[in-house]
């Protein structure tokens, strides 16, 4: 499953293959996590400024910047989420579970995306929300 389609499923669980073994090393159990449903574009864009927390870690949260969008019309929306982390993260690409201030689990397929002026690490998600 390619990161387009990871967030066009939208399904409230996280099952099977890869993605289970992600959930499973996130939060330490082996049980399915319940996901929040994908959130679309005006969604997002009411959440810049909030912390993230990655689940199972004690890691400093990330803090969504931006929302840059790329596309908007009838047909759906293309839009990059850039999160500023507060403190070291891991800069290889990968699914995350994020927490976020309402308790709810996120997960995101995050990329690096350099550093931002202030020096903190970047990780950016590409998302595509179909109408």
């Amino acid at each position: 499953m390619n990161k387009r389609e990871f967030v066009l499923a939208g399904s409230g669980t996280l099952l099977g293959g890869s993605g289970w073994a992600a959930t499973t090393a996130a939060t330490g159990s082996a049980a399915p996590v319940a996901l929040a449903p994908a959130e679309g574009l005006a969604g997002w864009q009411q959440r810049v400024g909030e912390a993230f927390g990655l689940a199972g870690s004690s890691a400093a949260p990330l803090v969504l910047q931006r929302v840059d969008v790329h596309a908007d019309d009838a047909a759906g929306a293309q839009f990059t989420l850039v999160f500023a982390a507060a403190g070291a993260v891991a800069t290889r690409s990968g699914t995350q579970l994020l927490r976020g201030a309402d308790g709810r689990l996120l997960a995101l397929y995050l990329d690096p995306a350099g550093r931002a002026a202030t020096g903190q690490p970047l990780l950016r998600a590409d998302c595509n929300q179909r109408a």
